[in-house]
């Protein structure tokens, strides 16, 4: 049997997803004047939503692509309980279901895809619908990411 991302979804309960991605940084110099509208880095990437991730993280391969520069390191801890010390870079403009948030990211150099974790899916107001293996639109907000304050 050939799996497909669609069967992959089915059978292993995860929910993927296809990220629209910009370097931020190109895209104030282009609202500023300074930068052509087709000179903008962008890039799609797979994702796979993550919820025990914290942040967005991106293969290397999208960083170079983006033009995105190192912000400085970070240390991560990966789901078997390792520990290492990653680049983190931005900012990048990560645009999902019609929802815009800018984020720093985590690069992991083994990867080729990326995984959506907590802070960006929090920007985005997006939740993961578990039974339909999707994300949805916060319902208390479904045209538009919803900001909680106190």
């Amino acid at each position: 049997m050939t799996t497909t991302p669609e069967t992959r979804e089915r059978t292993m309960g995860e929910v993927r997803v296809t990220l629209a991605l910009a370097n931020f940084a190109d895209e104030e110099n282009c609202r500023r004047g300074l930068l052509p509208p087709p000179q903008v880095r962008r890039a799609t990437v797979e994702a796979l939503v993550d919820t025990g991730s914290t942040r967005l993280v991106l293969p290397s391969s999208v960083v170079q692509m983006l033009g995105l520069a190192v912000l400085g390191r970070i240390p991560v801890r990966f789901a078997d309980d390792r520990r290492d010390v990653r680049d983190r870079v931005g900012i990048v403009s990560l645009e999902l279901m019609g929802r815009k948030t800018e984020v720093d990211a985590v690069v992991e150099p083994g990867k080729s895809y990326a995984l959506l974790g907590q802070i960006p899916l929090e920007g985005l107001d997006l939740r993961v619908d578990c039974a339909g293996r999707r994300l949805i639109p916060n319902p208390e907000s479904p045209d538009a990411p919803l900001s909680e304050m106190q």
